[in-house]
């Protein structure tokens, strides 16, 4: 009997329905990976749209703030004593306003302001803004538009005390303190309060210590706390106005155990109380979260003198998940060595050792390729922290459903715990964010990559960056009132002039810095573009030269342009584009107008074309070499800037328009300002089209 089929026919219907498998399975393939793109798609899509809800949210909040505060302006005005009493004249203003109208068309006012007398305006530029311009390359000019304000008598109230304010800043910075003491007293004496004010006291006592008033000033903070009790400034005021250390200690443990914290103690009891010699012991270890792992990252350079205050510090940790990365920055001491003892002690601690020095920021972007924690933190070398400082980071993150981090607080001490003033200059606090506190979930990484690779000011760009992606909700601010942390530092490192100096956030590297990447943060166009890839230096925004890790071998230039940047100059910036394209290697620097642009930032479209034509942004204290340097805005000229780059050039033009016949004062200001120049008077059009 036959088989019903053959071999062939079972084997080629096998085949057939096997070729019917892998065909479905290929559909089925080819439909699931289009699903997957789609997804993404969408999920892309979805984040953009997040990105600008939060924008449009960010924006409508500062709307609604600025509203708010013109509506009670108005409505105080409106209901005032004053507005009901003047009613009949501003009826019988209006009436008049028709015929000056006509007058004011046929008048002519042709005034100009000089650079070697008073500052005259029509209209008194608030002392906040002149504050700002002090600092910001005008010093000359805006001290007398301060000073005058203070002395008028008929000037507001308000002014003359935010006046006597900033000279104060001034004076103390200039370590004049009994002219800074003087301006205070002008403020007390101008405007009474009927109690005690924490903001105006703090800066008093800080002067007053200066000037060996020590014990009035613990009556003055005494007197503050009768009034508002023990808040956290007035506490630490206490602890520094005394040199003893178990007094110190009292007074920051008062903040402490207000907050439910663990006070600190001494460590070693036969020795004195300092900032590498004090503990917590009685905090509890949080074993609840010992589910998450934390990596913190500590980058090192030189620092075997003082890293184990760190170590220290974060072995104490009430989070024992945790694992401490070292990245030794090609250090010239023993840090190493040190570091070396820590790792045979602890195994939670790692050592990482650079070839090169390339700065912390790239020390941070070279441990994310180890890093095997749920978050990820940094922390200084020669910082002290609280050991429940993580726990109350990580949970505040955790108790926080749209926030990806956070970020602590600290105080600048001396190595003895003896407060520093917050900022460079005198302010009304001791306490002041930590921006190297920053503790992220490692999810961020994959959208935002590592830190810029810049010497200096990364802490904010990436803190802004995180904000700007995922809305400003994004990072929990942990106990503003409480310093978890001591940095180490000294009162006279906020006095020097590098280039790189905290200082230059209000005029030079710093400022420059921020306003690049501000304008970049404001252009991303799609959430790819926030990414910076940790492993390599490609920002896509311009940056300083003297804030580069791999700095440029030669600062030779064939055309530095010399302009006010804060106006997009259509003539100019093609003339910027026209040399780049004919191979010239350029360099602007932004020169505002004292009176219209000191504060305002290089324009959107200066930035970027110099983004997209590689041309470098100058900033002060650096030197340079050009071939020919060109003042393209004679209008600024009028007012000396207090400090510039060192520009050594072969020839240098000043643009001038036909109608200025002030050459000769222009011209001095530049030499004033470069004092290797020798400019040349040129007509604009005529230089450009030759």
């Amino acid at each position: 009997m036959e088989a019903p089929y053959s071999s062939k026919d079972i084997e080629d219907s096998v085949s057939g329905k096997l070729n019917n498998t892998i065909n479905e399975y290929d559909d089925l393939k080819q439909e699931y990976e289009d699903v997957l793109y789609r997804d993404k798609e969408l999920s892309n899509r979805i984040n953009e749209l997040k990105l600008q809800v939060n924008r449009a949210k960010s924006h409508l909040k500062s709307e609604q703030h600025s509203r708010n505060k013109l509506k009670k302006k108005y409505d105080k005005l409106v209901t005032s004593t004053s507005w009901r009493l003047t009613s009949p004249i501003r009826k019988s203003t209006d009436i008049f306003k028709s015929i000056l109208k006509v007058n004011n068309k046929n008048t002519v006012k042709n005034s100009r302001t000089s650079t070697s007398s008073t500052v005259i305006k029509n209209k008194r530029e608030n002392v906040r803004n002149l504050d700002r311009k002090l600092w910001g390359g005008f010093f000359t000019y805006a001290l007398e538009e301060i000073t005058n304000i203070k002395n008028t008598e008929t000037a507001p109230v308000d002014e003359r005390v935010k006046a006597a304010r900033a000279l104060a800043r001034l004076h103390y910075d200039k370590g004049n303190f009994q002219q800074a003491a003087a301006e205070l007293a002008f403020i007390d004496e101008t405007k009474k309060l009927k109690r005690p004010n924490i903001d105006r006291v703090i800066p008093e006592i800080k002067v007053m210590k200066k000037i060996d008033q020590t014990e009035k000033a613990k009556q003055k903070v005494w007197e503050t706390i009768d009034y508002n009790g023990f808040e956290a400034e007035l506490c630490i005021s206490m602890a520094y106005l005394n040199d003893n250390e178990q007094q110190k200690l009292k007074w920051f443990n008062l903040i402490y155990e207000k907050n439910g914290l663990s006070p600190i103690e001494i460590t070693d009891t036969s020795r004195v109380a300092s900032i590498e010699n004090i503990y917590n012991p009685s905090a509890k270890k949080a074993n609840s979260l010992d589910q998450y792992k934390i990596s913190i990252i500590i980058p090192a350079y030189n620092s075997a003198d003082s890293i184990h205050i760190a170590l220290e510090s974060l072995l104490k940790q009430t989070l024992s998940n945790i694992e401490i990365i070292v990245v030794d920055d090609c250090s010239q001491d023993n840090t190493i060595e040190v570091v070396t003892e820590y790792t045979k002690r602890d195994n939670r601690i790692k050592l990482i050792k650079k070839e090169i020095n390339q700065g912390a920021y790239m020390a941070r972007n070279t441990a994310l390729g180890h890093v095997t924690g749920d978050y990820i933190t940094i922390h200084d070398g020669d910082d002290w922290s609280h050991s429940q400082k993580l726990e109350l980071q990580l949970q505040a993150i955790l108790d926080n459903s749209n926030s990806v981090g956070s970020v602590s607080y600290l105080i600048r001490s001396l190595e003895d715990l003896t407060p520093v003033n917050a900022g460079s200059l005198l302010s009304n606090k001791f306490i002041m964010m930590n921006s190297s506190s920053l503790l992220f979930h490692k999810s961020v990484l994959e959208k935002l990559g590592g830190w810029d690779s810049v010497r200096v000011a990364g802490d904010t760009e990436f803190i802004w960056r995180i904000e700007n992606l995922f809305g400003k909700e994004s990072i929990v601010r942990v106990l503003p009132k409480v310093p978890l942390s001591f940095a180490l530092s000294n009162e006279n490192s906020l006095t020097g002039k590098s280039a790189t100096h905290v200082k230059t956030i209000m005029y030079g590297l710093r400022r420059t810095y921020r306003e690049s990447f501000q304008w970049w943060h404001k252009s991303i166009g799609h959430i790819s573009e926030f990414y910076l890839d940790p492993k390599k230096v490609n920002r896509s925004f311009p940056c300083p030269v003297p804030n580069m890790v791999n700095k440029p071998e030669s600062r030779l230039y064939d055309f530095v342009y010399i302009a006010d940047f804060s106006k997009s100059d259509a003539e100019i910036l093609a003339h910027i584009k026209s040399l780049r394209d004919n191979g010239n290697k350029v360099a602007i620097f932004h020169w505002p107008h004292y009176n219209n642009s000191a504060l305002e930032p290089i324009a959107d479209e200066v930035y970027q074309i110099v983004n997209d034509y590689k041309v470098d942004i100058l900033v002060v204290n650096e030197v340079v070499e050009t071939d020919k340097t060109i003042i393209g805005s004679p209008e600024v000229l009028e007012y000396a800037l207090d400090s510039a780059p060192e520009i050594n050039t072969n020839e240098t033009y000043v643009f001038v328009n036909e109608n200025n016949n002030n050459h000769d004062s222009l011209i001095g200001n530049v030499k004033l300002v470069f004092n290797n120049m020798e400019p040349k008077a040129v007509k604009r059009n005529e230089y450009i089209n030759m």
